[in-house]
This record gives C-alpha cells, sequence and structure tokens, in this order.
C-alpha cells in the first residue's frame, strides 16, 4: 500500500514538472506537510496531491498576495495577509476550508515573486461533535464557553509550561477566515494545530475565541491555571498583562455578527469586574504608553487587525462594557405588581366584606387571623380571579387581619368588624 502511494506521488510530481513546475512534499509532522514549488508559474497550478487530507493551508511567499487563492472541490478559496504574522515575514492568513480535500490547485497572483512554501494542515475529524453553546446575553457573570477538553479531542496536548499575568489590557483580535464557514469547532481546531505544529507554538495563541453565532471557545489551556491571566501569543511578543480575545471569520470584509459582539461584550463585562477595570480606561503599554483598557491589535502592532470593519466599532464596544457594568454594580429593582388589595367596607358595618386585588394579580391562598393569630375559616365567594367577597357573619366584632397570598407576594390588610 505504501509503495502504491509513494508510486502516486511520484507519478503527480513527474506530472508537474512536465507541467513546467516542480512540486515537492515534506513532512513535517503527523499533522502538517510543507509543498515547494520550483516557482516556473504562468497561471494556474496543476492538482497538488496529498496523502492525508488537508483541511488548511497558509502560504509563505514573497511579492503581493493580490489576487492569490487556492482551489479545492469546486471553490476558490481566496488568500488574505496574516495581519499576526511575525515582523518582516510574509504570510497569508491560515486558509481554513469547511470539507477535507486531498488534491489543492494553487493560483499566485500577478505580484507573486516566490514562494517559500505552502504549509497544509490536516486535521483529523473528532470523534464526537463538540456541543455548541451559543445565545450568551449581556451579564454580569462569566459566559458559558466550549472548553478544550471538547473542541481539542483527538489532537496532540499543548506543551505544560504555563505562565500567568494580571490583565491589564483586553486585546481584540479577528481571525481572517474564511466568512462562509460555519463549522466553528474546525476552525478552532486548524488555527490550534497552526500555531503549535507549524509555527511551533506551545498552544493556541488566544485566550478566547468567539464565532460568528456567539458560541465563545475557551483557548490556551491554562491547565491549573485562570483561563483568563494564562499569557499567549498574540500582541507582538508583549503579551504579559495582555488578554486575548479573537473574533472568528474576515473582519475587513464584514461587519462582526450581533451574536460575536453580545458574546464579546459578555466577556470582556465579566472580565472589568473580575479586575476592577475601567472599560473606557487607559492601561500603559510597552507597545503604546496610551493603550486602552479594551484595545484593537493594531493599536500596538502594525497590523490591520482586527479588522476595518471592527476596529471602528471599539469605541462603542467599550461604552458597551462600561453600561453593562455599571448595570451590574447598580442593579434596578425589579418591576413589581402592586401589593395592596381593596377592602370594603372597613370597618365593617355588615357581614360581607369585599376584596378586590390589582387586575393581574390572581389570588393563591386567603388567611383570616385575630391578633393572637387564631384562624377563621370563612365562607368566600369568587366573583372573578381577583375580586371575592367575605361572610363575617360568625365571628364576633374586633380587629383582624387578612392575609392574601399570591404566586408573586404576600399581603395583609388589618380588618375591623363594628
Amino acid at each position: 500500500m505504501k509503495q502504491r502511494l509513494l508510486l502516486i506521488l511520484i507519478f503527480f510530481q513527474l506530472a508537474l514538472i512536465a507541467n513546467g513546475q516542480k512540486v515537492s512534499h515534506r513532512t513535517v509532522n503527523e499533522y502538517v506537510t510543507h509543498v515547494s514549488f520550483d516557482n516556473k508559474f504562468s497561471g494556474k497550478s496543476p492538482a497538488i496531491t496529498f496523502e492525508k487530507p488537508v483541511t488548511s493551508v497558509s502560504i509563505r511567499y514573497e511579492g503581493l498576495l493580490e489576487g492569490t487563492s487556492i482551489e479545492a472541490g469546486d471553490k476558490k478559496y481566496r488568500a488574505y495577509v496574516d495581519d499576526h504574522a511575525e515582523a518582516g515575514l510574509q504570510e497569508t492568513a491560515l486558509i481554513i476550508f469547511d470539507a477535507a480535500f486531498s488534491e489543492l490547485r494553487f493560483s499566485p497572483g500577478p505580484g507573486i515573486k516566490k514562494i517559500i512554501h505552502l504549509s497544509a494542515i490536516h486535521a483529523p475529524t473528532p470523534s464526537a461533535t463538540a456541543e455548541e453553546r451559543i445565545n450568551n446575553e449581556d451579564g454580569c457573570d462569566e459566559p458559558e464557553m466550549i472548553l478544550q477538553s471538547s473542541w481539542r479531542q483527538g489532537l496532540p496536548a499543548p506543551t505544560t509550561s504555563r505562565s500567568f499575568s494580571s490583565t491589564r489590557n483586553v486585546i481584540v483580535h479577528h481571525a481572517a477566515s474564511d466568512n462562509s464557514l460555519t463549522n466553528f469547532t474546525n476552525v478552532v481546531r486548524n488555527i490550534y494545530l497552526f500555531h503549535t505544529q507549524d509555527r511551533g507554538w506551545s498552544d493556541i495563541g488566544y485566550n478566547y475565541l468567539i464565532a460568528q453565532d456567539g458560541t465563545i471557545y475557551s483557548g490556551r489551556d491554562p491547565i491549573n491555571g485562570q483561563q483568563d491571566q494564562v499569557i499567549g501569543a498574540h500582541f507582538c511578543g508583549r503579551n504579559t498583562g495582555t488578554m486575548g480575545v479573537c473574533l472568528l471569520g474576515n473582519l475587513s470584509l464584514v461587519t462582526p455578527t450581533e451574536e460575536a459582539l453580545t458574546s464579546l461584550n459578555s466577556l470582556i463585562t465579566w472580565k472589568i469586574l473580575k479586575d476592577q477595570l475601567n472599560a473606557e480606561g487607559i492601561a500603559s503599554h510597552p507597545l503604546n504608553p496610551e493603550l486602552p483598557v479594551i484595545a484593537g491589535h493594531r493599536d500596538g502592532c502594525s497590523t490591520q487587525c482586527p479588522g476595518n470593519f471592527t476596529y471602528p466599532l471599539l469605541p462603542g464596544i467599550r461604552q458597551r462594557v462600561q453600561q453593562t457594568v455599571d448595570e451590574c454594580l447598580n442593579p434596578e429593582e425589579p418591576d413589581e405588581p402592586e401589593r395592596f388589595f381593596a377592602v370594603g367596607p372597613n370597618p365593617a358595618f355588615t357581614n360581607l366584606l369585599n376584596v378586590r386585588l390589582p387586575n393581574d394579580v390572581t389570588p393563591k391562598d386567603v388567611f383570616f387571623t385575630d391578633l393572637n393569630g387564631k384562624p377563621f375559616t370563612l365562607p368566600l365567594t369568587y366573583f372573578n380571579e381577583s375580586s371575592m367577597q367575605l361572610d363575617l357573619s360568625d365571628i364576633p366584632k374586633g380587629v383582624y387581619i387578612l392575609t392574601i397570598e399570591t404566586p408573586g407576594f404576600s399581603t395583609r390588610e388589618k380588618v375591623i368588624k363594628n
């Protein structure tokens, strides 16, 4: 079987050479294959085949990226500049597919001068689909999220070396991933493999990732520490004191969804409350002495991240977070139905006592006692759900307490029988 696969690869390499290009594969590890070309491009490449199906690719190149794409199946995936690439390194953002492919075609743009290599990621399909928890609402508590134990199943564990710091700045990013993708767990798994198996990092770079449907994923594994305080790899090598949050999608092309923004607000509100930060304040950082507490990646680094449609929203995001924080610290008393009922005549000069409650209140229990708590059972007639009549014929003159309990409250009224 292995000999047959080897012969197939040799055949395709010979075919590519015949078409003016030489393609070579190098297995980096179980999850990454590097593909290199001889750079004699003349339009779209012939098919590039892989022994293992490919779920995403990234391209290191020299030149201008405009017009470069990857064809997989019947879909063309456009390549975009990686806003998180190391200084001096030209690399595309991770191009994640919505299925696994064993054959790709590479179409370099006219400005491409040289391809260093194409990194192909092989993300295995998890044995079970991660439970997606969505619909986070503005709130005060830590929002629900999908944990590493769920989305990372079947992938290699990160290294156990961890560092922690108190947070002074929350840094907002975007993944620059394809906006049509809907399998968000697959997106996170590919980012994780790209960071750990191709770039060689100890773990995924972000503390949290937020999908377009509002699903939050816990990112870098804190092992036995706190998720929000583990130092990541997302802010130009100056990550101490920061918490990185990555919005999935390419937000230089579209505006973040309201679901994603709501989850972002919920997550940052919890963090601001937890660490007693000022959502609209400034916290100095080595990359920017005037760095906002809630900042975009570009506030400290030379990058377009978190995207041209996200960055202008940051002032409103800070304002919304601060408003939610204020509401959490000073909650308004909820509106309640009026806690009274009308009794008449009172003092009672007849044996019939009429009782009326507000229209939206339905009585559950009615109690009639003297001042010592001795109960009396009185004939009771209901006219409707909020109107009744008590017959006082069998009790002596005196002062009594009428108690009415409803599903929402209990209220009392002094009744005098003359």
